[in-house]
């Protein structure tokens, strides 16, 4: 393979932007297991996250002639397990010739976009996990009143006991068409800062802050709490056996850069990696039961044509 670099009498420094989705799912999803995952891997790769039992009060007769004993319920814990599983990469090769006389400027031609490629790698396995995952009840077809759709997205999570605090709504392009559309819906606050995030987010409707991304099926949207996918992170070590190496982040997203030199080709080597692994939260559809099957509680999905 040969890199690409262009190479005229004069090429302006700021060139145009690079035309990119932006990074919002990473943040849009819960960590909750990369504390664990911060030292030493634990067995097999894999944290077990807890979702705590239910049990159901009862009434015990009122001055009653205390003949009949109360009812001892069991109290059933469930788990989710986290693994990481999956090594993201990119890796750049430069002569001698192209390290000398055509790069200009290391980061931005070769450091950033490398960064920028694991951090649309990861963008894409959360999609691929969002939009992959089997939703119980069927999904929500949107039509032409986005609001009332919306409506019962957030009926079928009320049912289902998913708090309501930090609900979001992953809409793809052609859905965000259609909200901007619907009379009913609200301009979002966009207060804070300039962030990836913020610039996707474009309102809030029945609860939900509504976020569009370029890495779903334009026609679908995920109404969803954050604890619904549980995704880890984690920076590879720097081998002691490399000439540079340092930890770095992108996007909020810690990755690992290691750079050394191929002698026997002579060619300069840069390498971007990290881990990664993602897991859907399934709640028990009987918490009383522990060999309760369980179903993805947490999120609906939604489409502007439901095909039976």
């Amino acid at each position: 393979m040969a890199n690409t670099i262009l190479k005229a009498n004069q090429i302006v420094a700021s060139g145009l932007g690079v035309l990119e989705r932006e990074i919002v799912l990473p943040r849009l999803v819960a960590s909750d297991a990369n504390v664990y995952f911060s030292q030493r891997s634990p067995s097999n790769d894999t944290v077990s996250l807890r979702i705590p039992g239910r049990t159901v009060a009862r009434d015990y007769a009122w001055r009653n002639n205390r003949a009949t004993p109360i009812v001892v319920d069991d109290l059933t814990e469930f788990k989710i397990d986290v693994k990481l599983d999956t090594h993201i990469y990119n890796a750049i090769e430069l002569t001698d010739e192209e390290l000398t006389l055509d790069i200009e400027d290391w980061t931005n031609q070769v450091s950033l976009p490398q960064a920028r490629s694991i951090a649309e790698r990861l963008e894409e396995k959360i999609a691929d996990k969002i939009s992959g995952e089997t939703y119980p009840g069927g999904v929500i077809e949107i039509g032409t009143a986005f609001h009332t759709a919306a409506v019962e997205a957030r009926r079928r999570l009320n049912v289902a006991h998913v708090p309501q605090a930090g609900r979001i709504m992953l809409v793809g392009t052609s859905v965000e068409a259609g909200i901007l559309n619907d009379d009913q819906f609200k301009k979002y606050d966009q207060s804070g800062d300039n962030s990836a995030l913020r610039e996707a987010t474009i309102g809030r409707v029945a609860g939900f802050t509504v976020v569009v991304s370029n890495s779903i099926a334009p026609d679908e949207a995920f109404a969803y709490h954050p604890s619904a996918f549980q995704a880890v992170y984690r920076a590879p070590q720097v081998p002691a056996g490399v000439a540079f190496g340092q930890a770095q982040s992108y996007a909020g997203l810690a990755m690992r850069w290691i750079r050394d030199y191929d002698a026997a080709f002579l060619r300069d080597r840069s390498v971007f990696s990290t881990f990664f692994g993602i897991s859907t939260v399934k709640d028990p559809d009987d918490y009383t039961d522990s060999a309760s099957t369980v179903s993805l509680q947490r999120a609906v999905k939604m489409a502007l044509d439901v095909t039976p």
